[in-house]
């Protein structure tokens, strides 16, 4: 089962994904998630991806648009999983997102 929660932490907000991101439910539930995020209108938010292990073309569409709705947003990944990197190597979306390499960064 997938779940996202939005938290603030140091100045920072995190979106903490856990879970495999693969049904219309899912997206719907990140459309809700930075849309809140979106209102807050922090200047940093963190993708935490640190319990993820699965996301589908639908979610990497979501980022990408959120990533163009909140452009005063500095936006980071925080992700341990190599498939994932990977996918975010392949997708270019670490064009976008700096990454954070450790934990210690989040």
């Amino acid at each position: 089962m997938a779940k996202i929660t939005l938290n603030e932490k140091k100045d920072r907000y995190f979106l903490n994904f856990s879970g495999s991101f693969s049904s219309d439910e899912d997206s719907n539930e990140l459309i809700e998630m930075f849309n809140q995020a979106k209102d807050i209108e922090p200047k940093q938010l963190v993708l935490n991806f640190k319990e993820t292990k699965y996301l589908n073309s639908s979610i990497i569409g979501i980022l990408i648009k959120y990533y163009q709705l909140m452009p005063n947003t500095k936006m980071y990944i925080y992700c341990e999983n190599e498939f994932l990197k990977d996918l975010f190597k392949i997708t270019s979306l670490d064009q976008f997102f700096e990454n954070l390499e450790n934990e210690n960064e989040v």
